[in-house]
């Protein structure tokens, strides 16, 4: 196998490999996990976890007599741990809790509970690691239970007691949260809880003497083997879901109540409903990304022959809801995941390709339609982006834009226009005449139309010809000046 060909990500674990070859992704499973591969096939562990949704299926593309090759069903867009709510990161959690739970019912264990074995796909979390899986043996105890404390557990508890956003920090820990970390950013009070005390406490007082002692056995316990029994596994396996299944945040933040607290009058905001429901029916694209799509009222409002819709927010919180309302109601076209457009997640890890950054995945993805509702002033007169820097973004991503702008008018972009109080006149360039000759370098206008009772203009643009090649590039800048 062309070693070159190798997925980035894909390097620690010698049972196999992901790979590319042409346009598909393969995974390769090397001779020294066949038969284990063999065994999970053959016990109907991997036919069950298909069925259930929670393990990409795959399908097996060739063989040889040293290696296996694996086709496994695309997912079209990764997220990572880092871009996640705090109830998508739960549930990632309880999936990888199911999975050990149901490996154990064939014979098998996880041999590693990565939280990056985890994203979502379809509305839902979806494992992906098909060789994590290794033959259970009578009396061993889950070797990865430290491993999913600090990757899935005390991250969880840190969210819930630091709010939300703390879950972003995520991306510093590639290799989990240690639980002496976890224990000095969690307040005293925490420590009394028994889910902390038995799961982030004491397990951090035994790597903490494991450590002092260099892994050797004290004395009077040469030849003594840590055990645990079937049955004690499984309990703490359900124990873990028990606690994780009400664990909960406090789900208020700047944004997570945006659609009750706007300015739009109840006939603007239908209008704006319909308008952006009709326009992007007429242009039959098949993939959007809704940035600062707050919960994802108007990634819902799409036809249906829209196949796919990213939504992003900066708001954890808005993100979460959007979540839980698309888990209620099984909308798997939506997939929410928390990004601030202002400062995206970048590259990381090894070489920074192991986990790639959200606009290399975003251009992968190739976006349609970008659909930019309500964001243009939050990027101008709060991250003071110029409107052709923010013109040129969207081209990158997108063939076709639908803007809003609130105009100078707008009592929201008034407040915060008088918040620049001195610097005030520094912002003067925030105006409709502006925008549309800064945005009009990138676009040209299809639609433009005024929602009523209001101060804000809605855009349907199309980038222009002569930038339809350069958009196509991956790196450095989109458009040359």
């Amino acid at each position: 196998m062309n070693e070159s060909k190798r997925h980035p990500a894909s390097y620690r674990d010698p049972s196999g490999f992901v790979f590319i070859e042409g346009d598909r992704l393969l995974r390769q499973v090397n001779s020294c996990y066949l038969e284990t591969y063999q065994q999970a096939k053959g016990s109907g562990l991997y036919q069950e976890l298909h069925q259930r949704g929670w393990l990409v299926s795959h399908e097996e593309a060739s063989q040889t007599a040293d290696a296996l090759v694996l086709a496994p069903e695309v997912v079209e867009f990764v997220t990572y741990p880092y871009e996640w709510s705090f109830p998508q990161y739960r549930d990632a959690a309880l999936l990888t809790l199911d999975i050990q739970a149901k490996a154990l019912d064939y014979g098998m264990v996880l041999k590693d509970a990565s939280m990056f074995n985890v994203t979502f796909h379809r509305g839902a979390p979806i494992f992906l690691d098909t060789l994590s899986f290794h033959p259970y043996r009578e009396g061993e105890p889950w070797h990865a239970f430290s491993q999913f404390l600090e990757h899935f557990l005390a991250p969880l508890l840190l969210a819930q007691y630091l709010g939300p956003e703390a879950l972003g920090s995520m991306s510093r820990y590639m290799e989990g949260l240690p639980l002496a970390t976890a224990l000095r950013m969690l307040p005293w009070r925490a420590r009394l809880r028994p889910l902390v005390f038995s799961n982030i406490l004491l397990p951090q007082r035994y790597q903490r003497r494991h450590e002092q002692t260099g892994g050797r056995r004290q004395t009077g316990d040469e030849g003594a083997k840590a055990t645990l029994s079937r049955r004690a596994l499984n309990d703490i396996i359900r124990n873990l879901q028990e606690s994780l299944a009400n664990l909960e945040t406090d789900e208020v933040s700047e944004w997570g109540q945006y659609y009750c607290e706007t300015n739009y009058s109840a006939a603007a905001f239908e209008a704006k409903k319909r308008l952006v429901a009709e326009w992007v029916a007429e242009l039959r694209v098949k993939r959007v990304w809704d940035i600062g799509g707050n919960d994802g009222t108007f990634s819902r409002i799409l036809g249906p022959q829209v196949e796919s819709i990213l939504c992003s927010d900066a708001d954890a919180v808005a993100v979460g809801k959007g979540y839980r309302r698309d888990a209620a109601s099984d909308r798997s076209r939506v997939l929410q995941f928390v990004a601030d457009i202002t400062k995206p997640s970048p590259g990381i890890g090894w070489m920074n390709i192991e986990r790639t950054s959200l606009l290399s995945r975003l251009a992968e993805f190739d976006v349609d339609l970008v659909l930019a509702l309500a964001v243009i002033h939050h990027l101008t007169l709060q991250a003071n982006l110029p409107f052709e820097t923010t013109a040129e973004m969207f081209a990158r991503f997108g063939k076709y834009l639908l803007i809003e702008l609130p105009t100078e008018r707008d009592s929201k972009v008034v407040d915060m226009l008088d918040a620049k109080r001195a610097f005030r006149s520094q912002f003067e360039f925030y105006c409709q005449e502006n925008f549309e000759r800064r945005y009009l370098r990138y676009f040209s206008i299809v639609k433009t139309e005024r929602l009523p009772d209001s101060e804000r203009m809605l855009y349907l643009m199309e980038r222009r010809p002569a930038l339809e090649g350069a958009a196509e590039r991956k790196d450095g800048p989109a458009f040359p000046k």
